[in-house]
């Protein structure tokens, strides 16, 4: 009967990156750890590697879960070989630990004859092979480490690309909401480090459904291409517009310093919106309504990003209900409004 699997592992495009780079390394010998209670059984592995692997490799040993931990911690690790079944650990709970502990690790779980049934579970969970302790098959053993490390090659590069194509609009280039949530917690350590504050901007375009349902998708599809390569253009190298989705976008602003050096950046915005956007259904005048939340350096730390975007959103929906008089009509004129930015005290 097989064990119930529970557990999960996260990845993000950081530490994927760190664990391709560890299975990758020309000239240096493969880091092995055999998670292995029983001495004897350890050092035939050891033997069998010697007599089988044809690359350059080290072995580190570990007696119990625990010290497959801290080795892991520690150490540049290629491989872990694992036996479920530990005097601090048993069953799958082995196996979870060490993914968890090191999610882009290639595992190969050791098992008896009756646990079969346990170890393809355990595969399920992100283990890429297992091997039966009672069958001396020295070939599978040099191979099962290979096409372990192989195959977490394999899975890395395909989680970096499904990564990748999450975190970048393909429409506009521009990072996603997913990379938003990712660059938040590195964004509010800088600002911790330095001292500075931030400012989260909430754009969204006026009368834009408008521009869809005369123009069509594909005519407003180039609208929020230029738009976004236009915001991106007028910002700070330390600054970084997102595509939040729809026709709305986000500017986390860093160190902007006061209120004037947020409404500074507002009307560089607004100003390069004042060229109409050429396309395929001819010149399209765009506005926007812009929305701002400021965080003095002493509150950025603790702020989260849902909660100061929802005061950017209500200040953004505030300067949209300000500029409702300037309709959008067949050649669209630009509302002209004064941004509204609001102080988190």
């Amino acid at each position: 009967m097989e064990e119930a699997i529970c557990g999960t592992t996260k990845l993000g495009e950081r530490n994927i990156e760190m664990s391709a780079d560890s299975l990758d390394h020309p000239g240096e010998p493969m880091r092995i750890l055999l998670v292995e209670d029983e001495p004897f059984y350890a050092r035939q592995l050891v033997r069998l590697l010697n007599r089988n692997l044809q690359a350059p490799f080290e072995a580190l040993s570990a007696g119990s879960l625990g010290e497959a931990l801290d080795l892991l911690r520690r150490e540049n690790i290629s491989v872990a070989i694992c036996d479920l079944n530990l005097g601090d650990s048993a069953g799958a709970n082995t196996a979870i630990a060490l993914l968890n502990a090191e999610p882009t690790l290639p595992v190969i779980v050791l098992t008896g004859a009756e646990e079969e049934g346990l170890a393809m579970s355990v595969m399920r969970a992100g283990a890429q092979d297992f091997l039966r302790k009672d069958k001396d098959d020295e070939a599978r053993l040099a191979k099962s480490i290979e096409f372990a490390i192989e195959r977490k090659k394999h899975e890395l590069a395909l989680a970096m690309t499904a990564l990748r194509l999450s975190y970048v609009d393909d429409l506009t280039g521009l990072p996603t909401r997913g990379l938003l949530n990712e660059h938040w917690p590195q964004l509010q350590a800088r600002c911790v480090r330095s001292n500075q504050g931030l400012a989260v901007l909430v754009i969204d375009l006026d009368g834009f459904k408008k521009i869809n349902n005369e123009a069509g998708h594909l005519v407003g599809d180039e609208v929020l291409r230029e738009v976004g390569s236009r915001l991106q253009s007028v910002v700070r190298k330390s600054d970084q517009v997102y595509r939040f989705g729809g026709d709305e976008f986000i500017i986390l602003l860093e160190g902007p310093g006061s209120d004037a050096g947020v409404n500074r950046s507002i009307t560089s915005l607004q100003q390069v919106m004042k060229n109409p956007v050429e396309t395929s259904h001819g010149d399209i005048d765009v506005s926007m309504s812009i929305g701002s939340v400021l965080v003095p350096a002493d509150k950025v730390e603790e702020s989260t990003l849902i909660a100061l975007f929802d005061e950017a959103d209500r200040a953004m929906y505030a300067a949209k209900e300000r500029n409702a008089s300037a309709a959008l009509k067949a050649k669209i004129t630009p509302a002209t409004s004064e941004p509204l930015a609001t102080v988190l005290s």
